[in-house]
């Protein structure tokens, strides 16, 4: 997750002590992690989409045994398109606070 590092994704699960040394690190060591709760947080995230996956890919083989191969295509067609306009949208709110 070096590029999560660098650019201070879940900091906030370090201490006030960790974050402020992380945020003066430079060069390679910008791209290490800063506390063990930070690549935790990392993990998870990632297990958590990993699973997701494999779980719509069991969905996925159902559907198309029962509906067709061209239905389904046409469905993932529909809901990629509105995820990416969801991802349009979401670049226009303030989530900062």
């Amino acid at each position: 997750y070096p590029v999560l590092y660098e650019e201070g994704a879940m900091l906030a699960a370090c201490t006030a002590e960790q974050a402020q040394q992380c945020s003066l690190r430079t060069g390679e060591l910008s791209s290490t992690k800063c506390c063990n709760e930070q690549k935790l947080q990392f993990t998870l995230m990632s297990s958590v989409a990993l699973f997701a996956a494999d779980g719509a890919m069991l969905l996925y083989g159902e559907l198309v045994d029962r509906l067709g191969p061209r239905v389904c295509l046409q469905l993932g067609a529909v809901l990629a398109w509105l995820g990416l306009a969801l991802l349009a949208l979401a670049a226009s709110f303030d989530t900062t606070g």
